[in-house]
């Protein structure tokens, strides 16, 4: 299954040949996929893709309509780097132990061996359930509350029952 860095990297790739061509079409299409994916700021890090959104405006000939969604999506990755640092923030806080006694350290690890065995041979299901939120893909909205709710549940069921990439759950539940 494909990673979203690698897919980020991809569409990176696609982007900057699309600007290169003054081929708005696909840049559009391009920035619609981005706009899609929820970003961390070691993703953004790694992959330099937020550089490039950034100055989608610097480029000749670029669209008033590209520039516009250029900047949402700069907007929305703010948003969600800010999010993703106060999740760590919490996280961090909650698993702190309140208090640690030496017996604990000393407990034979046998018991967690015989588990972890016995777990080998049941069907596992994964701990985290896929959303949306999880895959870290924004859905386009309809702007129609009803209907973007029934989209994350779509997205939701699908990921649960499919292996797919997040970018073909999200094809298929937004599609008609």
């Amino acid at each position: 299954m494909p990673s979203i860095e690698s897919d980020i990297y991809d569409m990176k790739k696609a982007l900057e040949k699309a600007l290169k061509d003054e081929n708005m079409k696909t840049a559009k299409n391009v920035l619609k996929e981005l706009y899609k994916i929820r970003v961390t700021a070691s993703l953004l890090q790694k992959t330099q893709i937020g550089k490039l959104v950034n100055h989608v405006k610097k480029y000749q000939n670029v669209s008033e309509d590209v520039v516009k969604l250029s900047k949402r999506i700069i907007n929305n990755w703010k948003q969600d780097v800010q999010e993703d640092i106060k999740e760590k923030q919490k996280s961090e806080t909650t698993k702190k132990p309140l208090s640690r006694s030496s017996s604990h350290d000393s407990l034979p690890k046998v018991s967690s061996n015989v588990q972890k065995s016995e777990k080998s041979e049941k069907p596992e299901k994964p701990d985290v359930k896929r959303t949306s939120a999880t895959d870290g893909v924004r859905l386009m909205s309809t702007g129609d509350k009803a209907r973007d709710g029934c989209a994350k549940m779509i997205y939701k069921a699908l990921a649960l029952y499919e292996g797919a990439s997040p970018q073909v759950v999200s094809k298929k539940s937004i599609s008609n």
